[in-house]
């Protein structure tokens, strides 16, 4: 206590609670975070042509998805729009709830989600066959080869559904705490190995949270971004954004 996964970061409330965390004298607090890693497990599962050329170029994915589904006129006002079309495709949104989010018609909406999978043609293919291997196996895996379970069979009609939407989420919530509990074992191993002046402080999703001394605290970051980064190698590079503060509400 308190449950530090699920601090609020945009309300006012929020940040205020998290201005209560501040480095000790001397030290500063360090946030390293996996920037959009589903969506490159996505591009690195699918095999998507558009997806891993966008990543591997180094593009704003959301601008770039944008650009596809609206054209570059519109791109940098429907950026937005298509962040929530990117995180919300990848976990089953349909055409209803994605009109309610973006205040469209659902009309609109079916013809962006078929807009999405005509630009990324194998990502559908991609997701159907997870749902596919959930209902024949039992099953599904996450990079590392962890696998979660489901009684698809015996389940009612409306269970199925929900099967089949944890079965994805899975897949790709599943791999990124592979790959960031990997990180986490290699980064304590050098913290260790090396006596270095910083300490684990935190897991948040995506993200790690660390103390170091100040003196030291860029150069420490910047060797944990390189191990984050360097991890496991995908299909496209993994990339994480840096932040470092003296509390925790300062860091971006």
């Amino acid at each position: 206590d308190p449950n530090l996964q699920n601090i609020p970061v945009r309300s006012e409330l929020g940040r205020r609670v998290r201005r209560a965390f501040v480095a000790e004298e001397g030290f500063r607090l360090i946030s390293i975070d996996y920037s959009q890693i589903e969506l490159r497990l996505l591009a690195h599962f699918s095999g998507d042509a558009a997806l891993r050329e966008a990543f591997a170029e180094d593009q704003d994915i959301h601008m770039a998805t944008a650009i596809k589904l609206f054209g570059p006129e519109e791109a940098a006002a429907k950026r937005n729009f298509a962040k929530s079309i990117n995180f919300g495709l990848l976990y089953g949104m349909g055409s209803r709830r994605l009109a309610d989010e973006l205040g469209i018609s659902t009309r609109e909406a079916k013809e962006i989600i078929e807009a999405y999978f005509a630009a990324f043609p194998t990502v559908k293919s991609y997701l159907e066959s997870i749902q596919e291997q959930a209902k024949e196996q039992g099953y599904v895996e996450t990079l590392l080869g962890r696998r979660r379970v489901f009684d698809y069979e015996g389940a009612s009609g409306m269970m199925k559904a929900a099967i089949l939407r944890e079965a994805v989420n899975t897949v790709f919530q599943g791999s990124a705490a592979d790959l960031i509990k990997l990180a986490m074992l290699e980064i304590d191993t050098l913290i260790r190995e090396e006596a270095l002046p910083a300490g684990m402080l935190l897991q948040i999703h995506d993200e790690l949270i660390f103390e170091a001394e100040e003196a030291e605290a860029e150069r420490i970051a910047e060797r944990f971004r390189q191990m984050m980064e360097r991890i496991y190698l995908l299909e496209v590079p993994l990339k994480c954004s840096v932040s470092i503060a003296e509390s925790w509400d300062r860091l971006k």
